[in-house]
This record gives C-alpha cells, sequence and structure tokens, in this order.
C-alpha cells in the first residue's frame, strides 16, 4: 500500500473500528483506488456508486471524500482541500 505516514495510519484506524461497516468499506474502496492509481474523480464516482443505495445516509460518502482529499493531496494541505 502506498498510502502515506500519519493519513494510513488515521485511516487503518477508521478501518479497524468497524471492519464490516459501510464506512470502513469506503475507506477501504478508496484506498485500493488510489494504490491503483485511479484517478481522484473517478475514485469519487466509484464511492457514489458504492453507497447510491444507503439512500440519505451520508457519512460513508463523506468519510469517503476526505480519505480521497488527504491520500490525493499527497501531504500538500491546499491541494488536500481542492
Amino acid at each position: 500500500m502506498k498510502t502515506i505516514g500519519k493519513v494510513s495510519g488515521i485511516i487503518s484506524n477508521i478501518v479497524i473500528v468497524r471492519a464490516e461497516g459501510a464506512v470502513a468499506q469506503t475507506v477501504r474502496l478508496v484506498m485500493d483506488c488510489y494504490d491503483q492509481g485511479v484517478d481522484y474523480k473517478e475514485t469519487r464516482e466509484r464511492v457514489v456508486k458504492f453507497n447510491e443505495a444507503l439512500g440519505w445516509f451520508q457519512a460513508p460518502n463523506n468519510l469517503g471524500f476526505v480519505t480521497i482529499g488527504l491520500l490525493y493531496g499527497e501531504g500538500d494541505f491546499k491541494k488536500s482541500m481542492l
């Protein structure tokens, strides 16, 4: 896994909390996309599609989007926020 430093540790701890939950599955999806070199826009689309059956429940999507920012920003705060 080529995820970086503290981000990797934070994400790993999220995954450990409820490994079978939608949030953890979404975070793992993002990590896998990042490791496979998938573009961040395509990764975002995969997150939305993965969670479409959840309807109004947005936590998995939101944490997926945060994870996208952290990983694809690669330590650059401005890049992470955009």
